[in-house]
């Protein structure tokens, strides 16, 4: 499990950055397919793929023997 952790790390990362991205449009009524109320439930998993992210990048610098 770290080993994937550790090699999805990054595209977590982009991933939530995308999610971030359409919560804020939704948030702001510039998407035209989401409706507001929707903007918590893009945040929420921005969030959560955020803190799976930071984990990858953390377990993919850690030292070996650890």
């Amino acid at each position: 499990m770290r080993r994937w952790l550790a090699r999805f790390g990054f595209a977590f990362l982009v991933l939530a950055f995308a999610l971030a991205w359409e919560g804020h449009r939704a948030a702001t009524g510039e998407s035209a397919g989401a409706p507001s109320g929707r903007a918590p439930f893009y945040y929420a998993g921005a969030a959560a793929l955020a803190v799976l992210g930071l984990a990858g990048i953390i377990e993919r610098h850690r030292p070996p023997d650890a």
